[in-house]
Formats: C-alpha cells, sequence, structure tokens
C-alpha cells in the first residue's frame, strides 16, 4: 500500500520557439497490489501520451519519480500550483477601458492591460 500519493504537474513554455508542454507524474497503487507510476506528457491543450510502470515496492516508483522530475528540471520545465494552472488555462483577452476590465473580472476572465500581448 503507498504511504502518500504522489502527484506532480510541470510546464515549459518558451513563445519565441512555440513551445507549450506538459508532463505529469503520478504514484497509485493498482488493483492487484502493485505500485504504478504514471507519465502523462505533450502539448497543452491536447490530450498527449501517457505511460505506465509497474513495481512492486513504492521505494522504487519513487526512485523513478525523483529521478525523471531531475531531469525535466534541467530541461527547464517548472512545478506550478493548481491556482496557477487553472488561471493560465482561462482565457486572457485585451480590452482598452477598465469598465470592461471590471466586468470581465466579476465574471472571472483575466484581462490583460491594454500594453501587452494577448495570449490564448
Amino acid at each position: 500500500m503507498i504511504a502518500q500519493p504522489y502527484q506532480l504537474y510541470v510546464e515549459r513554455r518558451d513563445p519565441v520557439r512555440n513551445m507549450a508542454r506538459f508532463y505529469a507524474l503520478s504514484i497509485e497503487p493498482t488493483l492487484f497490489g502493485e505500485v504504478c507510476l504514471t507519465r502523462r506528457w505533450g502539448r497543452m491543450g491536447a490530450r498527449g501520451q501517457a505511460k505506465c510502470h509497474t513495481f512492486e515496492r513504492e521505494e522504487e516508483a519513487v526512485q523513478l519519480f525523483l529521478g525523471l522530475l531531475r531531469s525535466k528540471r534541467k530541461r527547464g520545465y517548472h512545478a506550478i500550483s493548481r491556482d496557477a494552472a487553472n488561471r493560465a488555462s482561462a482565457p486572457v483577452f485585451r480590452v482598452p477601458d477598465e469598465a470592461a476590465r471590471k466586468l470581465a473580472s466579476n465574471n472571472g476572465i483575466e484581462m490583460a492591460s491594454p500594453n501587452s500581448r494577448a495570449t490564448a
């Protein structure tokens, strides 16, 4: 049985190279008493790919989990909080006047400043 849940979501963004990637890791028990390390990766907004590694001991799964995390950090991936992930998925619009910005914030839409680039 797993002592504690392991879940991680990291992203790598580079607007110059049109790069927006995610990598998710989780360790969960299987129905057969084994431990499964599930990896999901791909372009943000797409379904991506997934792979499951099964282990008999939790320690083996944690070692692979930490090794994958180290390699992703070396490649420029950064962990983000769930709140930031939810805000990042919300559309950002450019609106010139303050009244429209206030109306949008009341409806949960994040607005960019008039001088910044809008992203979708």
